[in-house]
């Protein structure tokens, strides 16, 4: 905190941050990355496979990346092997001579859902289990999905791809999700699909995609799920009223792709 006195993000702001001798006893790199974060030192901290901070600067210059973005209470929205395909994906899509694309997940400090009230000893636990199992860990301050585009463009022109659940899906389409933004969901719709942005969505159980829209409190009568299968898939998916458009729209164009995978743990 001393080191943010009377300062902004605008004005200051770390990377990275390394801390050691006795005053330190205790901090390791994810608490480390964790308080700049929180006091406003740092907008992001990237984490390696083994919890120590690296410089984004080197680690996400000119690089491609498949993104998801870790929920604060449900770690396990999107699995290894949906990351994997996804990785292939983009892969296919790129040049030959491209860099090979990095892979990231997520984690905010700052939900979305005006309701969280998720500890930081819990996002601490959930840093060290994400780094555990992902080559690269983003931990941020950033709500809203299109504020982490801009971050990581910073760094990178290169093609981004997120990669989330169909349940994540439906939240990033209802006006909900940006009740704290301060932007309506057309002009945040505009600055997240551009630049080389694209959504890969893959299916989900039905049960857990009911669960996930209601633990966040979001109405399901806005959605429509056609069929009873096992799994929700992205074609299965329909909006109630004018948000269908838009919805349209996006997948005509482009910007939201279905993730082809066989269905696996959700």
């Amino acid at each position: 905190d001393s080191l943010v006195h009377n300062l902004g993000l605008g004005r200051l702001e770390a990377d990275l941050i390394d801390v050691s001798g006795p005053a330190f006893a205790g901090f390791d790199s994810i608490s480390t990355g964790m308080a700049a974060v929180q006091c406003g030192l740092a907008q992001a901290v990237l984490i390696d496979g083994e919890g120590r901070q690296q410089p984004p600067t080197e680690i996400l210059h000119k690089r491609p990346a498949v993104i998801r973005r870790a929920s604060q209470r449900h770690t396990n929205l999107v699995t290894s092997g949906d990351f994997g395909s996804g990785l292939d994906k983009l892969v296919a899509e790129l040049p030959e001579d491209a860099r090979t694309p990095r892979k990231i997940a997520e984690l905010s400090i700052n939900s979305v859902n005006p309701d969280s009230d998720i500890s930081a000893e819990q996002l601490i636990a959930q840093v060290y289990k994400l780094s555990k199992s992902n080559e690269w860990v983003l931990l941020t301050r950033l709500g809203e999905s299109f504020r982490l585009i801009e971050y990581l463009r910073r760094y990178s022109e290169e093609p981004l791809r997120y990669l989330m659940g169909v349940s994540t899906l439906v939240l990033l389409m209802s006006e909900k999700y940006y009740v704290s933004s301060g932007s309506g969901l057309l002009e945040v719709t505009g600055k997240l699909y551009a630049d080389h942005v694209k959504i890969y969505v893959h299916a989900m159980p039905r049960e857990s995609f009911f669960k996930h829209l209601n633990s966040v409190g979001l109405d399901t009568e806005c959605v429509g799920v056609a069929g009873d299968g096992e799994f929700v898939s992205l074609q299965e998916l329909s909006f109630r009223g004018p948000l269908q458009h838009l919805f349209q729209y996006l997948l005509e164009s482009g910007w939201i792709e279905e993730l082809d995978q066989e269905h696996g743990e959700a």
